[in-house]
């Protein structure tokens, strides 16, 4: 699909927005709600919750088989792939946090990444 790349683009353009339980933007966000914004922008609407982002994922592939715009899932988080095999990633953290590029190894453990 031809949009990941600006999916990528306007999850980072959030860089900075804080985290707030349940909010999906445009200036506040939870890890889901912003993986919602972001892909709202490029016309795919994704459900708001985790758990639910993963069961109506088209493909789930390992992390290291992440593309820009895959949306990395572990349980209770996801977060938007930068970079090919997802070591680089955009994701709202958790509270008393922003919206941030990527996060040292604590933050990691990524089980897999969905594909839309």
């Amino acid at each position: 699909m031809g949009n990941y790349g600006s999916v990528v683009d306007y999850a980072m353009s959030r860089i900075g927005c804080p985290y707030v339980w349940a909010a999906e933007g445009p200036d506040a966000f939870d890890c889901s709600g912003l993986v919602r914004w972001a892909y709202l922008q490029v016309g795919i609407s994704l459900p708001h919750y985790t758990e639910s982002l993963y069961a109506c994922a088209k493909n789930r592939v390992p992390v290291s088989e992440a593309r820009p715009g895959d949306v990395l899932y572990r349980p209770g988080h996801v977060g938007i792939a930068v970079s090919y095999g997802g070591s680089h990633y955009v994701h709202a953290p958790t509270f008393n946090a922003y919206v941030r590029d990527t996060d040292p190894l604590s933050w990691s453990g990524f089980t897999c990444a969905l594909q839309f």
